[in-house]
């Protein structure tokens, strides 16, 4: 038998998922760093700034938390959590206020 758990996770985490993949298909800057496995996936970037002042400067200017790829031994680069939007538009308005950040940096 299925775990409805399991089931109502891959009922979030497959569509968010897939909104942030082709949401980094939109972004000139961004690539997608290997299969994400779980509700994160680490991203890639060639903004000229380390992930480290990327990850405060999101903070300080935009209120966006992002994971400094840093902590994982990947620069340059950031984590992205989408496993905890239920609501997909808050997903899609998160990321474009990403988007509006990242223009920023150009």
């Amino acid at each position: 038998h299925s775990c409805p758990t399991r089931r109502s996770s891959d009922l979030i985490l497959a569509p968010n998922k897939q909104m942030v993949y082709d949401w980094v298909k939109t972004q000139p800057h961004l690539s997608l760093h290997g299969d994400a496995k779980g509700t994160t996936c680490l991203i890639r970037y060639d903004y000229d700034i380390t992930s480290t002042d990327m990850a405060v400067d999101a903070m300080e200017k935009a209120r966006i938390l992002l994971c400094h790829g840093a902590c994982f031994d990947e620069e340059p680069a950031f984590r992205l959590g989408y496993g905890g939007f239920t609501d997909r538009n808050q997903l899609q308005e998160s990321l474009d206020a990403l988007s509006d950040y990242l223009k920023t940096l150009e």
